[in-house]
């Protein structure tokens, strides 16, 4: 992905995470859960069970990715100074 689409894809999300944080307001958790819930199982065409656990997961993975515990940007600087590494093991 080039650096444009990389900024580009903020501006998208940003305002996916204020929607998504709206509903959450307006509406609390649990609704927010079975509607993302009930989008899946349409789009997916899965049962409700399954739709539901993967809701869960991506609700789970928003909340995450919004407070910083996945932290890319370090996991992106140890994986470029690993390939760092590679890349100088593979020119000795």
């Amino acid at each position: 992905m080039s650096t444009s689409k990389a900024v580009k894809s903020i501006f998208n999300s940003g305002s996916e995470h204020y929607h998504f944080n709206m509903l959450i307001e307006d509406h609390g958790e649990k609704s927010v859960i079975n509607e993302m819930a009930e989008s899946i199982r349409s789009k997916e065409k899965m049962s409700y069970p399954d739709a539901f656990v993967k809701a869960g997961i991506e609700f789970n993975a928003i909340r995450k990715i919004e407070t910083g515990q996945f932290n890319f940007k370090e996991m992106r600087q140890r994986l470029n100074n690993s390939q760092v590494q590679v890349d100088l093991a593979l020119e000795a």
